[in-house]
């Protein structure tokens, strides 16, 4: 899917002098996160628009698709690469990079890895980023990656506090049964 991204108050047209990312993504939310990336970045720049091509890496196993993502990464500026950041890189993203990125840092096309803060943790990262880091030096393109922190007033949602006196789930039958007709009366 492509789509184009108005920044400023131009018109955005795909142009020469456009930004152009290819976006990679797990889910709707890792997809919002890396749009708004773009947008941001879009907006930091003085060109007045930018072009996202978006893509699933669940559609990259499709020959079909992961060629069409190839010719949009083509002339790329940045491919996005956002995930959950469970430790785990996709294996449909890591194949369609390991074969896309070669001649990439000789078009100055950069790779950047957005990870959620919903279910990031440093550590939990690490890994991917590892993996970006040796195969965007091994390929000559310029890596970056960032965490996202959540807003403060999303933090709990995010990372929700045990409350010490709460009271452990009921294990026996009886105690279950009592618990689902409250939630069914509630």
């Amino acid at each position: 899917m492509k789509t184009t991204i108005d920044c400023g108050d131009c018109p955005a047209t795909p142009s020469s002098s456009a930004i152009k990312f290819v976006i990679l993504y797990e889910d709707r939310t890792t997809g919002m996160h890396a749009k708004a990336f773009a947008d941001l970045l879009a907006a930091a720049d003085s060109r007045s628009s930018c072009v996202a091509s978006l893509w699933r890496s669940e559609m990259l196993v499709f020959p079909t698709l992961a060629s069409r993502a190839a010719e949009d990464a083509a002339d790329c500026d940045f491919i996005v690469v956002s995930l959950r950041g469970s430790g785990v890189v996709p294996f449909a993203i890591r194949d369609w990079l390991e074969a896309r990125l070669r001649g990439a840092g000789a078009r100055d096309t950069a790779l950047i890895a957005l990870f959620e803060p919903i279910w990031s943790g440093q550590r939990a990262a690490e890994g991917a980023r590892h993996y970006f880091r040796s195969l965007c030096a091994e390929r000559g393109v310029a890596f970056f990656s960032h965490i996202a922190t959540p807003p403060e007033d999303q933090a709990d949602e995010c990372h929700p506090r045990i409350d010490a006196r709460s009271e452990p789930p009921e294990t026996s039958p009886e105690g279950r049964s009592r618990q689902t007709a409250e939630l069914l009366d509630a």
